[in-house]
């Protein structure tokens, strides 16, 4: 997901759905659906809570694309 703020500061962040994992990036442990992202001064805590259609590879590449993600300031 790429954020960017009226200022223009931008950060770009990967949110998963599934179970809990080791972060890449060495970001230490996250877990799947949340990820806080700093820009300038501010920081956000974006939570994915759903994908349409799930993913899978019955249909790859479905007509629609649609996902979820609640935005709350820090």
């Amino acid at each position: 997901m790429q954020l960017q703020d009226a200022q223009g500061n931008s950060a770009t962040k990967v949110l998963y759905l599934g179970e809990p994992l080791t972060a890449p990036d060495n970001r230490g442990f996250r877990t799947a659906d949340t990820v806080n992202a700093t820009l300038g001064s501010k920081t956000y805590r974006l939570i994915l809570t759903e994908v349409l259609p799930f993913p899978n590879t019955a249909n790859p590449n479905p007509a629609k694309k649609t996902a979820k993600v609640s935005v709350a300031a820090l």
